[in-house]
C-alpha cells in the first residue's frame, strides 16, 4: 500500500491524470508526511488496520487510522486518530508486551494523541 501511495504521489508531482478526489486526498497525505516525515503517516492515513502507538508511559494505545496532523501554537504536532474499539482490538493478535494497551473505552472512538509522546509505531496484526 506504502508503494502504491508513493506511487500516486509521484504521478501528481508529474501532473498525470488521476480522479480529482484522489489526487486531493494523496496531496493531503503528502503534505501530512512534510509535518512529520515517517513512514507510519502515509500508511496510516490511508489505509484502515490495526496499529500500537507506544507511548513514553509504556502504554500502547491501539489505533485503526490517523485522520489529520495538527499543529497547535506552540507547534507540537497532534495526531488525530480513530481508536481501535473493544471489538476490534480481539481481531489483532494480542499484544501483552506493555504495561497497558488501550482502546476505545466507548463507542466513541476519535482521539488527539501529542506526537512527542510516541516512541514507536507498528503494526498489531500480519497482513
Amino acid at each position: 500500500m506504502e508503494n502504491d501511495v508513493d506511487a500516486e504521489i509521484a504521478k501528481i508531482k508529474l501532473g498525470m491524470k488521476i480522479d480529482e478526489d484522489a489526487r486531493n486526498a494523496l496531496k493531503e497525505v503528502y503534505e501530512e508526511a512534510r509535518i512529520l516525515p515517517a513512514w507510519f503517516v502515509p500508511r496510516m492515513m490511508t489505509d484502515n488496520w490495526f496499529f500500537g502507538l507506544l507511548m513514553v508511559s509504556g502504554i500502547t494505545i491501539g489505533v485503526e487510522r490517523i485522520e489529520k496532523l495538527r499543529r497547535d501554537a506552540a507547534g507540537n504536532i497532534w495526531l488525530d486518530v480513530i481508536l481501535l474499539d473493544r471489538l476490534m482490538s480481539h481481531m489483532a493478535v494480542p499484544y501483552k508486551s506493555t504495561k497497558t494497551f488501550f482502546v476505545a473505552p466507548t463507542s466513541r472512538t476519535t482521539a488527539s494523541i501529542n506526537a512527542s509522546h510516541v516512541m514507536a509505531v507498528f503494526e498489531l496484526a500480519d497482513t
